[in-house]
């Protein structure tokens, strides 16, 4: 859809409760061009709204996209051609992917600094360590400031702890949200 196109306003929201005894993930997809969703405080509404939906309790990933994936795989997964079984099961070692809001697993976190370390990369206006430990990331105040250069910043900062390997779009997922760049040779 592009600009002169009339937005749905949708909102997406993928729940996977545990898989194979690892901790669940959440992941939104907000349609980026609807008014409602780009106030100048949807960043912290989003962020909220995502730390009420986890509580207390340790995911191993969560995400709010703007570039449409619905998938169960992530939009990196998707580049590196990972299916999302391996994603899970490698969510302890290698984070999921990112994007505008990014909930990072305690355990990665930690890799870089926790949430003191990450606030200190200057990529996100926004961290926000929950109970569980786990760090909620948020690249700018509003999706429409996520640009490929706030993209990239969290792409730097998240480096270390992003699966390696060089991303490919794939044809039809043109607009998800990745750096073309092996990580791995960033860490």
């Amino acid at each position: 859809m592009d600009e002169s196109e009339e937005s749905t306003g949708s909102v997406q929201i993928t729940a996977i409760d545990e898989h194979g005894g690892k901790p669940g993930q959440v992941r939104l997809t907000i349609d980026a061009r609807t008014p409602e969703l780009l106030a100048a405080d949807s960043g912290e509404r989003w962020m909220s709204f995502l730390a009420d939906s986890i509580g207390s309790r340790s995911v191993d990933y969560g995400q709010i996209v703007l570039d449409g994936n619905i998938n169960h795989s992530t939009s990196l997964d998707m580049a590196l051609g990972r299916d999302f079984i391996t994603s899970i099961e490698e969510s302890t070692t290698f984070l999921r992917g990112y994007g505008w809001i990014t909930l990072c697993p305690k355990v990665l976190a930690d890799r870089l600094g926790g949430a003191a370390g990450l606030l200190a990369s200057e990529a996100f206006v926004a961290v926000r360590r929950l109970e569980s430990g786990d760090v909620l990331l948020q690249a700018t105040e509003s999706p429409r400031e996520f640009d490929d250069d706030a993209l990239c910043l969290a792409w730097i900062a998240l480096a270390p702890i992003l699966p390696p390997g060089l991303p490919k779009l794939s044809p039809g997922y043109e607009r998800n949200e990745v750096i073309l760049e092996n990580a791995g040779d960033l860490s």
